[in-house]
């Protein structure tokens, strides 16, 4: 009897660290950030409309394409006057951070939490691709990391908003896809 209780605690604690070490994804999948502060305000140097709108279902779309997600995409952001639209985002399956604004009105933030949350995935899932929507220079060394660690990377931001970093370094650029809106 006490070998039967000791093999099922043995097995019981096999599966527990397979769950828990065991990358979860496929090299096929897809793992979207979204710099939601930059994505907007870019768009709106670039369309120049006051009254913009951003569909989120669609933007989704078409950086899946007919790809898995390997998560729900991580959308961060600070919080805007009108909380619905962020209930809205969050019925197409985004996972949602925001971040208030300083006393100044500047986001502190938001491209700390993607950098971390860009950085974990990378070193905790197998390779597969990473898709960051953003032109921000912030998040030149955790995408250099992705790239080390044999990442693809896809880099989905406005013409007008693409950072020195990402036009300067032609040996990373080189290795990114760039798509601009």
């Amino acid at each position: 009897m006490f070998c039967n209780i000791t093999f099922f605690y043995i097995f019981f604690l096999l599966i527990v660290i397979h769950a828990i070490v065991a990358p979860a994804n496929s090299p096929d999948d897809l793992f979207i950030f979204i710099d939601n502060s930059n994505l907007f305000i870019q768009a709106r140097k670039s369309i120049s409309s006051p009254r913009l709108h951003i569909d989120y279902g669609r933007l989704l779309k078409t950086i899946k394409g007919r790809r898995n997600l390997g998560q729900s995409p991580l959308l961060v952001g600070s919080i805007p006057p009108y909380d619905s639209l962020w209930r809205h985002i969050r019925g197409h399956d985004y996972v949602v951070t925001l971040f208030e604004r300083d006393n100044s009105n500047h986001e502190k933030e938001v491209d700390t939490e993607i950098a971390v949350q860009m950085t974990n995935t990378v070193c905790r899932k197998i390779p597969a691709t990473l898709a960051v929507v953003t032109g921000d220079r912030d998040f030149y060394s955790p995408i250099k990391l992705a790239l080390k660690e044999r990442w693809k990377v896809e880099l989905w931001y406005w013409e007008s908003g693409m950072e020195s970093p990402f036009r300067e370094k032609k040996s990373v650029l080189s290795l990114i896809k760039k798509s601009a809106f």
